[in-house]
């Protein structure tokens, strides 16, 4: 159940853009947020470009709020 309002929740926040610096979806933000929770250990080893992707997006996010302050 947990993991549909999850999905729900992503596929929701997927259509809003939040304008920084760039265009970044807010679904993307859930995303880095969710990961600590979400993510296990094996999926890393299961999917090896997870962890590229993971940490792409928080380096973008990063990158976009240094810029603001």
């Amino acid at each position: 159940m947990y993991n549909k309002i999850k999905i729900a929740l992503y596929a929701l926040l997927s259509t809003v853009n939040v304008n920084l610096i760039g265009s970044m979806r807010l679904s993307e933000i859930l995303l880095i947020g969710l990961a600590p929770t979400a993510i296990r250990k094996d999926d890393f080893s299961k999917y090896p470009y997870l962890k590229k992707i993971i940490l792409s997006l928080a380096l973008l996010l990063f990158s976009r709020y240094s810029r603001i302050w």
